[in-house]
């Protein structure tokens, strides 16, 4: 059995976008390279899923994480980030519905129904690379039934009028964009035996 680490990093494919408290009706999945949190005023969380395909059925997940390249970053602020357990969609997604029809239980996805229990709890980014460790569990949720991403919110610190920003999917730099990091056993294993 091979154990392989792979890295998903879709471009413009890609699904992501923020959630504005400030404008609570508007959709941010436009080409902006950001994403990012904000709080306690005109809070902003963002929204991110992967593709799942290159990871083979069958696969013994091992490990993972979230890899975000952090481009602005205020001292002391810090960050949250937790499975969604709403079937969000990128066109549709803003601080009041998660799909451009359907209410978040909370407004900007923090309700109980919204979001599952914090994988990263209140912690501080830096610039640069950042990697934040995900857990077996939920990838291979995502793999064999609903995959909704993850939700990302300020926790903490800092200063809440200002933004930490992090580049999506769509940032015109390819190599900065978010990447999944998955470690897997591949499925079978078992030796072929030739008989001459």
């Amino acid at each position: 059995m091979a154990r392989r680490t792979i890295e998903i990093q879709p471009g413009s494919s890609g699904e992501d976008c923020s959630l504005y408290g400030d404008a609570g009706s508007v959709n941010t999945a436009h080409p902006t390279g950001n994403l990012a949190i904000r709080g306690s005023s005109n809070k902003i969380h963002f929204l991110i899923r992967f593709p799942l395909t290159t990871i083979p059925d069958g696969a013994i997940i091992i490990s993972a994480n979230l890899k975000l390249y952090c481009t602005s970053h205020w001292a002391g602020q810090k960050l949250s980030i937790a499975p969604c357990s709403r079937a969000w969609t990128e066109a549709g997604a803003t601080w009041n519905k998660y799909d451009g029809s359907n209410s978040w239980q909370t407004a900007g996805g923090l309700g109980a129904n919204d979001k599952g229990s914090d994988f990263i709890t209140n912690q501080e980014a830096s610039l640069g690379w950042n990697t934040f460790a995900l857990t077996a569990a939920i990838i291979k949720s995502w793999k064999t039934g609903t995959n909704n991403g993850l939700i990302g919110y300020y926790s903490s610190g800092g200063n809440s009028n200002n933004d930490d920003a992090f580049s999506s999917s769509d940032n015109a730099t390819a190599s900065i964009r978010p990447i999944l990091e998955v470690t897997f056993d591949e499925p079978g294993g078992a030796f072929l035996l030739n008989f001459v």
